[in-house]
């Protein structure tokens, strides 16, 4: 168990990897020439709505969101050991999960708004969170950790190996 927090070592460099990835799915997903007229529709926009003059600032906000999500995914990546490709899916999944979907659903519940909607932007963000996991995940363990062995499996597989392989003091 992770008993001193501070001590945890971040890759600026994929944190900023993260904000894009997370900016790159958006723009793919929400994006006009994908799922994006649709998500418009449900949402009652049209394209006028969507390049008026504030949008600049709409697009610094998400920017901002997406680091501070990044910044704080990279902190349970590296609490919890995160090594490979399934650690940052189940990782990914139970904090889009617990966080993200429970969390956020009270925002299509009050007032209340399409299901379809609430599935599409949940799964923008589960496909998210598991790609920004999974780059936190790989590029965290670079230079610093390279000569241990990594710890595979599940979440409690992942947090058993950290504590016996000695990641974690």
């Amino acid at each position: 168990m992770i008993t001193n927090f501070a001590d945890v070592t971040i890759n600026y460099w994929a944190v900023i990897a993260g904000v894009a990835i997370a900016m790159v799915t958006g723009m793919i997903w929400y994006g006009p020439g994908t799922l994006g007229k649709l998500w418009m529709k449900w949402n009652g926009l049209d394209n006028s709505n969507m390049n008026g003059d504030g949008v600049g600032k709409l697009y610094a906000l998400q920017l901002l969101a997406s680091l501070v999500m990044t910044y704080v995914l990279a902190h349970f990546v590296a609490y919890f050991g995160v090594t490979d490709f399934f650690g940052a899916l189940t990782l990914g999944f139970w904090i889009w999960l617990g966080f993200l979907v429970a969390g956020g659903a009270g925002i299509y519940i009050f007032p209340p708004k399409r299901w379809e909607l609430f599935l599409f932007d949940s799964g923008y963000k589960l496909v998210s969170i598991v790609l920004i996991a999974w780059v936190l995940a790989v590029w965290r363990y670079g230079d610093q950790y390279h000569s241990r062995r990594p710890p595979t499996g599940g979440l409690l597989a992942i947090t058993r190996e950290v504590k016996t392989q000695g990641f974690v003091s």
